[in-house]
């Protein structure tokens, strides 16, 4: 995304910052529009250079593509200048989710009281006004307010404290997050197809701590299932499709932790349809689809290898019937099919369509995932020891 006044962006990102983890008790949600406060980095260089940049996830589901300007804006009732974001999409389906930042400074290098402000600053009040990028026809104007302590965990903000990555994980220290005090502490099971306040807080808090990148609506969808299952995955609790009051308990509590993308984020879901060979009309080959799920909360995944091999009623492995896919370790058993179906941050694909060769003498086929490519280019490959393999059993 194109940010608003080019020059700010460059100081902000080329200088030093102080991360602060986050958990926000603001939103702003009008008009289609939604911005969710993440983490703020403080930029002090001396004397009235000094920025404040809050990091946000914004979700333009308003039908129109978007600019947001930030008018007014002040910090504890001083007038400090405030830029906003530029060419925000919007997606007919899911809305766009993306991670942007609102950057606050001084309006001049003469301002001394607003730099005095941003350096101890506690609540950000302001007008948002987000209007059509083609027509320039106004979308929605509200105010917004931003209480910048409640994005910190620290008591001594603007000290310096180590720097915290946020959402993409390569941290090798765990980081913890503030308690949270959900509006329903009534904690019941909550799976998909749930509704109301405790999926809400459930939403919220998941997009707090980065396992969720989706809009807070109060209904337990697939991408609410999966930050689930994220969020028991790090703290090793059993995996399950639904929040249970324990995991919820875990959630809220200080024992919560942010997220932390692994290494290679794209894991084996499940299988969710199978065909046999009298289905297919293929002779001993069956078909099987294969779910993959994109842990990651804030890349996409645009292409990946999976490696697999089957195994009979022995759990021994099974002679394929074309060897010549080999992926290096096995030339019988094991071989790659490469993907080019993009997996949205967060979300899960199905319709991964592999046949299942000497169908009639396998019993299970185990799946894995051995090379990535994000959607920014990086590409992350492990070792044929290192894959994890899914069981995908046949049922008979």
């Amino acid at each position: 995304m194109k940010k608003l006044t080019a020059m700010f962006l460059i100081l902000a990102l080329a200088l030093g910052a102080l991360a602060v983890p986050a958990l926000a008790d603001t939103t702003f949600n009008a008009g289609g529009i939604q911005a969710y406060p993440l983490r703020c980095e403080l930029h002090d260089r001396g004397g009235n250079d000094v920025s404040l940049s809050v990091y946000m996830r914004v979700i333009n589901n308003s039908g129109h593509p978007a600019t947001i300007l930030i008018k007014d804006a002040k910090v504890d009732g001083t007038p400090i200048y405030g830029a906003g974001i530029s060419g925000l999409e919007v997606n007919a389906d899911t809305g766009n989710n993306s991670n942007e930042y609102f950057l606050f400074k001084p309006e001049n290098d003469t301002d001394d009281a607003a730099a005095r402000a941003l350096r101890n600053a506690g609540t950000i009040t302001m007008t948002l006004q987000a209007f059509d990028r083609d027509s320039y026809d106004d979308i929605v104007v509200d105010s917004f307010e931003i209480n910048i302590p409640a994005l910190s965990d620290s008591s001594d903000y603007g000290g310096d404290i180590d720097d915290v990555d946020f959402g993409h994980g390569g941290s090798s220290n765990v980081s913890y997050a503030p308690p949270y005090t959900p509006k329903s502490t009534n904690y019941q099971t909550l799976k998909q197809g749930s509704k109301g306040q405790a999926v809400r807080d459930l939403q919220q808090r998941l997009t707090d701590l980065g396992y969720l990148n989706d809009k807070v609506d109060g209904s337990f969808g697939r991408n609410t299932n999966t930050a689930v299952r994220s969020f028991c995955d790090q703290h090793g609790l059993p995996i399950r499709s639904e929040a249970t009051p324990e995991m919820q308990q875990l959630l809220y509590s200080s024992s919560a932790q942010y997220y932390q993308e692994p290494y290679i984020p794209l894991v084996i879901g499940a299988t969710y349809d199978l065909e046999t060979p009298q289905q297919t009309g293929l002779n001993n080959c069956g078909m099987m689809n294969i779910q993959v799920v994109n842990r990651s909360s804030t890349r996409g995944i645009r292409g990946f290898v999976l490696s697999y091999y089957q195994t009979n009623m022995y759990g021994e492995r099974v002679n394929l019937l074309n060897p010549d896919y080999a992926a290096g370790r096995d030339p019988i058993y094991t071989f790659e099919q490469e993907q080019m179906n993009y997996v949205e941050p967060a979300h899960y694909k199905n319709a991964m369509t592999y046949s299942i060769e000497r169908y009639f003498n396998t019993y299970a086929v185990y799946v894995g995932v051995k090379k990535i490519v994000f959607d920014d280019g990086e590409v992350r490959e492990l070792s044929d020891d290192e894959i994890e393999y899914f069981e995908c059993a046949i049922q008979r």
